[in-house]
Formats: C-alpha cells, structure tokens, sequence
C-alpha cells in the first residue's frame, strides 16, 4: 500500500510472508526449514532533482521447525530486513550510488543459517557522450549461526572504463581486486 508523499516520490508499506524448506536434500539430522512474516517499509522516487531513493527497511519475524540442532537457540527470530539504494547525481557527469542489502537465509551448504549483509559504494564519471569511467568497492558479509559460527567477509575493489561507440554498442574494461577473511583457517586464498 503506498502514497505520493511529492511529485515523483512515493512511501509504502508493505507485508511479505515466505516459506524456505531445505527439504533434507543433503541427508543431515538437522534442518532450517523456516517461515517468515515480513512488515516492510519503503520509499521510492527522488525527493530532490539530485537524489534517487529505493528503500524497503523492516522487521523480520522468522519461525524455524524443531528440527534445528539444539544449541541453535530460539526457534522464533526477529531480524532487520534491508534492500536500499540511494543513487546521487554530483554534477551532470558525476553520479555516486550506495546500496546496502541485509537478510537472513539457510545456509546454501545445508548446516546453518548466515546473515548475508551486502555495501557496495560506486562512483561513475563521464567525459562527454563516449567515455565513462568509475570505481567501485563492495564488502560482503556472510555471518553464520550455530553450529557452524563463521563470520566471512569479502572485500573488493574495481576501476572500469567504458566506450559507447553508438546507442546500441558499448565496451567496457574493468580490473577487481578482492580479499577474503574467515575465521575458518587456512583460507587465505578466499
């Protein structure tokens, strides 16, 4: 349900309810097979001519079977829920946009559950109707519960330059450089 707050800016509230089942597809005594209620939040448009907004912020109310292992904890969570973008433009040719995403899920390995928190920051720059250049990092989080107690971070950063040669024709090069840190030893090379 939403309404415009200005021209071209909207508010919502919204409700989300979601069932994951892990289904036990890798044959292990536990599982994390879960529901979840979701009451999000949202704004969406440009509240100034230099500003985009793209938020939806708000609580998660998950409930895990009773398959779970015993040191998991409460079977009833109350998470933050998180998917924003806010893109602004610095000049005509200058344009920054910040994205932060925080959710919780069952781990993809099948033992656990993680937090999977995602910032990225990225700057673009054009010279003209052709060259574009930018730059970016990003640190993504993976944060995982009992019994399984990692906590996983990629950090990385990247330059791009980018060519358009005509409406329907672009090249882009870009380099990325990324780094890895885990509580889990010797991995180093993640």
């Amino acid at each position: 349900v939403g309404t415009t707050l200005a021209p071209g800016f909207r508010g919502q509230v919204g409700y989300r309810y979601g069932v994951q089942d892990q289904a036990r597809l890798l044959n292990f005594p536990e599982e994390y097979d879960n529901t979840y209620h979701r009451v999000l939040f949202g704004l969406e448009g440009s509240p100034w001519k230099w500003m985009k907004l793209g938020v939806s912020v708000g609580p998660e109310f998950r409930s895990y079977g009773e398959d779970v292992p015993a040191g998991f904890g409460s079977h009833d969570e109350l998470n933050l829920f998180v998917d924003a973008t806010v893109t602004l433009t610095m000049a005509p040719g200058d344009s920054v946009v910040l994205s932060a995403k925080q959710f919780e899920q069952p781990g993809f390995g099948g033992r656990s559950t993680y937090e999977d928190l995602t910032y990225d920051l990225t700057w673009r720059h054009k010279f003209g109707e052709h060259l574009a250049v930018g730059a970016s990092g990003r640190a993504y989080n993976t944060d995982f519960s009992y019994p399984t107690m990692r906590d996983d971070w990629v950090l990385s950063v990247s330059g791009t330059v980018a060519w358009t040669f005509n409406k329907h024709i672009q090249a882009e090069a870009s380099i990325t450089y990324e780094d890895g840190e885990s509580r889990v030893p010797n991995t180093w090379a993640r």
